[in-house]
């Protein structure tokens, strides 16, 4: 019984001092520091003034393909929700319902910065 005791300890303490690598995105490790646009946006969130850049990056996937959702202003007048692309280019969805659909469903729980 104390052989079982102690063989269950050590798998358990293996198992536990294992790390779970996290899947690349985009091609890359850390998509805030490598994406050159998403890390121009951070850094302007970082230094901004004027509430145009206040909020949360979140990480989404469309069709099992990366997404990145802010809802910061960015500078339009009042628009919040803007979707990007692993590239940088902007992300949409030309059917209104399927548009609706995703933007409903999204998750949300995967934030890549905020600000707030």
């Amino acid at each position: 019984m104390k052989k079982i005791v102690i063989l269950t300890l050590v798998i358990f303490l293996v198992l536990l001092a294992c790390k779970k690598k996290e899947a690349t995105v985009c091609g890359v490790d850390d998509p805030a520091t490598q994406l050159p646009w998403l890390n121009e946006i951070i850094t302007l969130a970082e230094t901004d003034t004027t509430g145009n850049y206040y909020g949360t990056i979140y990480l989404e996937y469309y069709n099992n393909k990366p997404v990145f959702f802010t809802d910061m202003k960015m500078g339009s007048g009042g628009l919040i929700g803007y979707w990007f692309q692993c590239d940088g280019s902007t992300f949409t969805i030309d059917d209104r319902n399927e548009f609706l659909t995703f933007s409903n469903n999204m998750k949300l729980n995967k934030i890549v910065y905020t600000n707030i």
